[in-house]
């Protein structure tokens, strides 16, 4: 990718998520929720999922077999990628956690996520909520945090159904 390119891609990134997350801002509150969804594959070129987690980022980028490169773009554009996306949030790069989803057979999926792309080798766990709920959550472990934002509804339900029982 060129670098007229990347930086056009990088600011359209940039006012998106920034865009959405203004965007979400009365709901959040609303809400009380400290984790949602930001982007999600808006921008065909770049093939990326982007959840906020109380302060920190949690990205996943989407790749075919087919569209592979060398490790050495690859890390290129993580690392531009954990650039624009703190830059776009305010957030350290520490704060960004950058997995990649690939296609996974059998036992694969559940494994601990090979690739790193912030420094300390601990755990990152974090508590976040909704509403009365809170949740801890992975976000370097694995390929998946362990709280499906999606889910959000049918938690709610569950926490009602749940209500003054054991």
């Amino acid at each position: 990718m060129t670098t007229d390119k990347r930086a056009i891609l990088g600011e359209m990134l940039i006012n998106r998520v920034r865009k959405n997350q203004r965007k979400l801002a009365k709901w959040r509150k609303r809400e009380q929720v400290s984790c949602y969804r930001l982007y999600d594959r808006d921008i065909p070129e770049i093939a990326l999922t982007v959840d906020w987690y109380d302060g920190c980022i949690h990205a996943a980028e989407w790749t075919r077999t087919r569209d592979r490169d060398d490790p050495r773009q690859a890390a290129q554009r993580n690392a531009w990628l954990v650039r624009t996306l703190g830059q776009a949030l305010g957030c350290e790069a520490a704060d960004v956690f950058l997995k990649t989803r690939e296609r996974q057979r059998g036992d694969a999926q559940y494994k601990r996520s090979g690739r790193r792309y912030v420094q300390d080798k601990d755990s990152r766990r974090i508590q976040v909520h909704e509403a009365d709920l809170r949740f801890w959550v992975n976000l370097r472990d694995y390929v998946d945090t362990g709280l499906f934002l999606d889910h959000r509804q049918t938690r709610s339900r569950v926490r009602e159904h749940a209500q003054d029982k054991r």
